[in-house]
């Protein structure tokens, strides 16, 4: 990595609760944002809450922040939902977007999530392959989803309920990539998001977060990990962020209420 690359890494304008949490030679940034804070700004008035406290622009999706009287830019590589928390990539290098993109469009990019979900998937591990269609009862703000749309996710469970609500904490390996792909199946597999107040089941939330205090949604991307060729070469490029402290608790409490 360079000392411009270097100087922009340390001066990154990171948004309310955002992380560092690694880069590489050719100027791949990996973050962690908190639930709530937004991947970009969909309208005035985002910015304060967003990945990058920055201009962004939606056509060539790059942030663009000035430092030392220097302008630095920051391409966004992938999203998140705002209720998710979890890894986000960035690239200094505009060259490394199409680079990073193609990875992404051949599959070779291994996504892992963490989700705690009501009930849990039988059996204990499996691949779920759906077709998502157009949902006519849905509001404007839902994701929608155009009819055929096929979805390929596999699953595991990591541990079963062990209290008086029936939540168990599973890992989410997603094959394709679709508008808030892992809630959806989740929801129609009838192992609904806790906290997912799109596609979740809103009397169980109440009924977690009135007993725990707890309201977010407990979606987190936990992992990316990929292979990028350069100029004949292999590179590989990984980023973890730990499961946030919500969920442990959760799971927790849920014990101790037995």
């Amino acid at each position: 990595m360079d000392t411009r690359q270097q100087v922009c890494i340390n001066n990154l304008p990171l948004g309310p609760g955002v992380k560092f949490l690694g880069s590489n030679s050719h100027g791949l940034i990996a973050l962690e944002k908190p639930t709530g804070v937004m991947a970009h700004p969909n309208r005035n008035g985002d910015q304060g809450r967003c990945l990058l406290v920055a201009d962004y622009n939606y056509k060539d999706e790059v942030y663009t922040w000035s430092t030392a009287n220097l302008v630095r830019r920051a391409w966004l590589l992938n999203r998140l939902d705002s209720p998710t928390s979890g890894v986000l990539l960035l690239a200094l290098d505009e060259g490394m977007v199409s680079v990073v993109h193609q990875s992404f469009a051949v599959h070779k990019v291994r996504k892992t999530y963490y989700a705690l979900v009501k009930d849990w998937p039988s059996p204990d591990s499996g691949c779920w392959k759906d077709v998502l269609k157009r949902d006519a009862y849905r509001t404007a703000k839902v994701a929608k989803f155009e009819s055929g749309g096929f979805a390929q996710t596999h699953y595991q469970v990591m541990s079963k309920p062990n209290g008086n609500i029936p939540i168990s904490l599973i890992k989410l390996m997603p094959v394709t990539g679709r508008t808030h792909q892992l809630r959806i199946q989740c929801s129609q597999h009838r192992h609904p998001i806790v906290g997912d107040r799109t596609h979740g089941d809103f009397k169980f939330n109440r009924r977690i977060s009135s007993l725990s205090g707890e309201k977010r949604m407990m979606l987190h991307s936990s992992e990316l990990d990929f292979g990028y060729r350069i100029r004949g070469k292999e590179y590989r490029f990984n980023a973890r962020s730990e499961l946030p402290e919500a969920f442990t608790k959760l799971l927790e409490s849920n014990r101790q209420m037995q």
